[in-house]
């Protein structure tokens, strides 16, 4: 009686701490989910981008893809926790009411309630990770044909004058 109820304890245990286990796996899924880079490294190998321009674009990522989430870092660690919530929905919100641009970055500004120092660390900062994802895009794409950046939605648009 003894051994089966040793055994009913231990299996039990390890049921738990597979659940532990998952769960701390998913979370460090969530962490590494951030990779500001992954997008147009999925996109150009679903859009079927030959290999040496695949590659190329992994090794453009490798190289900027740390500097791009310390950037974004930065601008994250300005925001309270309630802010970023805040961001989250008014997201949504502006996304659910067909808000695009300007418009919904109004509505998300409007949300933040962002103090005049905060305003200031945030502009700094969007600048910086502006231009580090523009090196990234520069680098990523400087050896694809124009075909390839129009498949990957990084071909630049002519301006009127």
């Amino acid at each position: 009686m003894k051994k089966i109820l040793t055994a009913c304890v231990v299996l039990g245990l390890a049921f738990v701490m597979t659940g532990f286990a998952a769960d701390e796996a998913k979370k460090d899924k969530k962490k590494a989910g951030n990779d500001p880079t992954a997008g147009l490294v999925k996109k150009a190998t679903d859009e079927g981008l030959p290999e040496d321009a695949i590659a190329k674009i992994k090794t453009a990522a490798a190289e900027h893809g740390p500097k791009l989430k310390e950037a974004q870092a930065k601008v994250d660690s300005i925001l309270t926790d309630e802010q970023k919530k805040a961001r989250g929905e008014a997201t949504k919100a502006a996304k659910a009411a067909g808000k695009k641009g300007k418009e919904a970055k109004a509505d998300v500004d409007a949300a933040l309630k962002l103090t005049d120092e905060q305003k200031k660390s945030i502009e700094a900062s969007q600048k910086q990770l502006e231009e580090c994802m523009a090196a990234f895009r520069k680098a990523a794409t400087d050896s694809l044909t124009d075909e390839q950046k129009a498949k990957l939605g990084v071909a630049k648009k002519k301006k009127d004058k």
